[in-house]
């Protein structure tokens, strides 16, 4: 890709990427995009999305745990054979809210 490539291209690569199933990085690499820009437009794209299509909070309904734990958030999934730490997953749940 060239020094810069318009919005519109990047929305696009970051659509044929989320379809694919490969990696971020290969991906990139396979276009001819550093990593960590690749990274920076998927944010970005995720950014742009989230602000109109999601609730301002996440809802959390806590059961009793039974072995194993799953939590699971769109596509992805934790799973736990023992309830990790309170802070721990604490701090893992607010970094699902970033980028």
């Amino acid at each position: 890709m060239g020094r810069h490539t318009p919005v519109a291209d990047q929305r696009r690569l970051v659509s044929i990427w989320r379809a694919s199933g490969v990696a971020m990085a290969p991906f990139a690499r396979m276009h001819g995009i550093h990593p960590t820009t690749f990274r920076l437009w998927v944010c970005r794209a995720r950014e742009s999305t989230e602000a109109c299509a999601t609730p301002a909070f996440l809802e959390v309904v806590a059961h009793e745990p039974k072995p194993p734990l799953a939590v699971e958030v769109g596509p992805h999934a934790l799973r736990f054979e023992t309830p990790p730490p309170p802070d721990w997953f604490a701090a893992v749940v607010r970094g699902l809210s970033r980028c």
